[in-house]
């Protein structure tokens, strides 16, 4: 049995979306006055990205179409995926820094390193960096009261 690119991508959404559902199980999804709890919206969007998983894996066997090739050695590897490692990596350093700077400086370093990798001009990557670090910080600090 062949396996293809959106089988697999389907198989681990539809994986990931039922162990957060079951995580989002533990918070209450309702309250005593019929006010959504909780776990109400994670557990919506786990069941909608669990029926669209469920339509990718069908859609993926019906297509059967290959996305990526093996490669062989690290020469080998696309401009792509080298980029998609380089954004896996600068993701998990802003985490790891996320607990010793300031949210603010560390969005803007991740942003910055995401704008280089993906080409962007010196002087775009500059003013798009600084105006989604400001409105994420603007959103979630000032707006939504989220502790960043």
């Amino acid at each position: 049995m062949k396996i293809y690119g959106d089988v697999v991508f389907g198989i681990v959404s539809f994986i990931l979306s039922t162990v957060f559902l079951i995580l989002a199980q533990r918070f209450s999804s309702a309250t005593t006055d019929g006010v959504p709890g909780a776990g109400f919206f994670p557990s919506i969007v786990c069941v909608l990205i669990m029926f669209i998983s469920v339509l990718l894996i069908i859609q993926g066997y019906k297509k059967k179409q290959h996305y990526f090739k093996p490669a062989v050695g690290i020469k080998e590897l696309s401009r792509n995926t080298r980029d998609l490692i380089i954004t896996c990596l600068a993701l998990i350093g802003f985490f790891l820094l996320w607990k010793y700077v300031h949210f603010l400086v560390g969005i803007t370093l991740f942003l910055l390193i995401l704008n280089a990798v993906y080409r962007q001009k010196i002087l775009t990557n500059i003013i798009y960096t600084l105006v989604c670090a400001s409105a994420i910080y603007f959103v979630f600090g000032k707006i939504f009261h989220v502790m960043l």
